[in-house]
C-alpha cells in the first residue's frame, strides 16, 4: 500500500465517521425543553411608565386631580375579556353572561398626567350615546367630579414617550349605565 492509498482510507474513514456522527446527533422525533421561570420578577420601578406599555390600556378613571397646572387621571386597570373567556368567568362568579366581563383585581390606582391636546372621546357615560363621539376636557372632568365615586368611567387610555395620556376613549358597556 503506497502514501497515497493509505491516505485516501484515511479520508474516506475520517468521512465516514463524520457522516455516523452527524446522523446520531439528528433527532428522531420531537424533543421537549421545560423551562423553569423564577417565581418572583424583580425589576425597578421607573418614574413613569414605559411609553405605550400596555397601550391601549383598559380599566377605570375614578377621580381627577389638578397640581401645579397638571391634570391628573385616577385610574384603576383592569383587564376586560370578551367571548369564551368571558362566559366563563361571569358563569364561575355567578354573574350575568352580559358578552364582556372585567376582571378587576388589583386595588392600586395610578395616576396618570393629561397631556396638553389629548384626545378625549366619550359614549354611553358621558354623551348618553353607545357611538365613540368627541367631547371636551371640561366634560369628562365634570363627569368624574360628580359621578366617578359611584360610576367610575370604563376606558382605554393612551399613552406618549413620556407616559402621559395622550387619548381617552370611554369604552361602551352594555348593562353598565348612570
Amino acid at each position: 500500500m503506497n502514501t497515497r492509498t493509505v491516505s485516501l482510507v484515511l479520508t474516506a474513514a475520517a468521512s465516514l465517521g463524520a457522516l455516523i456522527g452527524l446522523l446520531l446527533t439528528v433527532p428522531d422525533g420531537p424533543r421537549y425543553l421545560t423551562v423553569r421561570t423564577p417565581a418572583v420578577v424583580e425589576y425597578t420601578p421607573t418614574a413613569t411608565p414605559r411609553p405605550d406599555q400596555p397601550s391601549p390600556d383598559f380599566g377605570y378613571l375614578e377621580g381627577e386631580e389638578r397640581r401645579e397646572g397638571v391634570t391628573y387621571l385616577v385610574f384603576n386597570r383592569a383587564t376586560l375579556l370578551t367571548g369564551a373567556r368571558a362566559t366563563a368567568e361571569a358563569d364561575r362568579y355567578g354573574q350575568q353572561r352580559l358578552g364582556y366581563f372585567v376582571v378587576d383585581e388589583n386595588p392600586r390606582v395610578r395616576r396618570f398626567a393629561l397631556a396638553e391636546g389629548a384626545r378625549l372621546s366619550g359614549s354611553q357615560l358621558l354623551t348618553g350615546q353607545p357611538q365613540p363621539t368627541e367631547v371636551t376636557l371640561d366634560r369628562l372632568l365634570n363627569y368624574l367630579d360628580r359621578h366617578a365615586d359611584e360610576r367610575p368611567l370604563p376606558v382605554w387610555l393612551r399613552y406618549d414617550a413620556a407616559g402621559r395620556i395622550v387619548a381617552v376613549e370611554e369604552q361602551y358597556l352594555p348593562g353598565y349605565s348612570a
